[in-house]
């Protein structure tokens, strides 16, 4: 159904702009996979009574669990040490980190702090890997 693939595209959008810190990067995605869990439980197990009052209770319920990890992870986030790894700054938007695999594929590949990998947290690299955000965070005007 055409309902399910947008609410599953807002998810999808909201974890790419929202979530950025380490606490909301663990608990946004498991909260709202079991929301959809839920759903697609409800929508196979029934002959198409109350699809969309299920649909609707399974999106109100994630835009809870949105308001709830803005409110108590990515705002006290923000507000922490700004040049802590684990910090969501302009130089380092995202708490976890993909490593490069060589310096020479700067170009081609994403930056260090996107979450188009399976990311890590800072704990896990070197301290000469994560020099590198540090050297960008001084750069910045």
């Amino acid at each position: 159904e055409e309902k399910v693939f947008g609410f599953c595209s807002a998810l999808e959008l909201f974890n790419l702009i929202f979530v950025r810190s380490l606490a909301s990067s663990v608990v946004f995605p498991k909260l709202c996979f079991a929301v959809m869990v839920y759903l697609h439980f409800y929508l196979f197990a029934s002959l198409y009574p109350f699809h969309t009052l299920a649909l609707a209770s399974a999106a109100s319920l994630c835009a809870h669990i949105m308001v709830y990890c803005l409110n108590n992870f990515e705002e006290p986030a923000l507000r922490s040490d700004p040049f802590a790894h684990t910090t969501p700054t302009a130089a380092h938007p995202r708490a976890l980190y993909m490593p490069q695999l060589s310096p020479s594929w700067t170009v081609e590949s994403a930056p260090l702090w996107s979450m188009f990998y399976l990311p890590e947290p800072p704990s896990e690299f070197s301290a000469e890997a994560m020099r590198h955000i540090s050297d960008e965070e001084y750069l910045l005007p």
